[in-house]
């Protein structure tokens, strides 16, 4: 008599199969999932071999291609991320070291000391820091869209920023390059922005940005700064520009200020500043006793200033004029003594 509890061999091995097949199943399964997610994950690294690719069919007039590498790097304040360089493009060979990069990172792309003249590769591309610094591009059309918050270029050719509009930009520097219009600027939550030796005549766009840090020297057709009052500016370099008016600054919290070669005249609207850093020489001030109790460090004196001997009480300064407060002293008194 057959127990019907007890399931015959047949039935068994039929069991088991079923397993089997339920088990495969569920592998092939968790390993689609897996391929679609790898593929996913590395389409961006993807777009940059792509990307480079055509950057070299692009600039055929580079015969060899330089030095590309993906490291990490570190700077204050940012997470330690990747980034791709392309420094010393005098010959792009390959990308390497891809498997570093962690998934979840954002790239960020140099150029430096470049002969690369057409980026338009690199639309579309997913970067939120882009450094630019070579003297032959002219156009940065490509860079529209793109999610930046930080981008270094300078030294180029390039005179149009409009392709920078909208974007979430809290690092600027604009060095060394023919701008002269900045108003695609506008809105943007910018922190730093640096743009010496520029053509601009007209700032008016950065009212309302959180600036921490504006760099304007050297911008020789600028003459208003009202759009700076209330802002929370730390370091302000205004020296070689045409303003003499600068009333907006006052209650500022300004710990760096530099005015040099200005026709400014009047400074009452620093009273009060923390300054550690000061530059007034190459000006028509006289009266500088506003700079009594502030924590100056470096201060670089107007010619026409009188009555300055306060300053030797103040105990901070380290260098006046360049030179230290005993060798500034040593030589202010020999030129009394002469002008007797």
């Amino acid at each position: 008599m057959t127990d019907s509890t007890n399931p015959g061999p047949m039935v068994r091995i039929a069991d088991l199969m079923h397993r089997a097949l339920k088990l495969a199943r569920r592998r092939w399964y968790v390993v689609l999932v897996l391929m679609i997610v790898i593929g996913i994950l590395s389409y961006p690294f993807i777009k940059i071999h792509m990307a480079v690719a055509r950057l070299k069919a692009d600039n055929p007039h580079i015969n060899e291609w330089g030095y590309c590498e993906i490291k990490p790097i570190d700077y204050p304040n940012e997470v330690d991320v990747e980034y791709i360089r392309l420094s010393e493009i005098g010959g792009l060979r390959e990308l390497f070291s891809l498997k570093s990069i962690r998934i979840f990172s954002k790239p960020k792309l140099q150029f430096s000391s470049a002969k690369v003249s057409d980026i338009s590769a690199l639309k579309g591309m997913p970067f939120e820091i882009l450094y630019l610094t070579n003297d032959k591009l002219s156009d940065m059309s490509a860079l529209k869209g793109m999610p930046l918050k930080k981008l270094i270029m300078y030294e180029n050719r390039v005179s149009d920023i409009s392709a920078l509009k909208g974007m979430p930009l809290g690092y600027l520097d604009l060095r060394s390059t023919t701008i002269a219009d900045i108003s695609a600027l506008e809105g943007t939550p910018l922190k730093v922005l640096i743009l010496p030796n520029s053509k601009i005549t007209d700032i008016s766009s950065l009212k309302g940005m959180p600036l921490n840090i504006l760099n304007l020297h050297g911008a020789s057709l600028l003459s208003k700064i009202n759009v700076l009052k209330g802002m929370p500016l730390k370091y302000l370099y205004l020296s070689d520009t045409k303003i003499d008016d600068i009333k907006p600054l006052k209650g500022m919290s300004l710990e760096r200020l530099r005015l040099n070669n200005t026709q400014v005249s009047d400074i009452n609207a620093l009273k009060g500043m923390p300054l550690a850093y000061l530059h007034l020489s190459k000006t028509n001030i006289t009266d500088i006793s506003v700079l009594k109790g502030m924590p100056l460090n470096k201060l670089s004196l107007p010619g026409a200033a009188k009555d300055i001997e306060f300053l030797k009480e103040m105990k901070t300064l380290k260098y006046i004029n360049g030179k230290t407060p005993a060798n500034f002293w040593k030589e202010y008194d020999r030129k009394k003594k002469l002008d007797k």
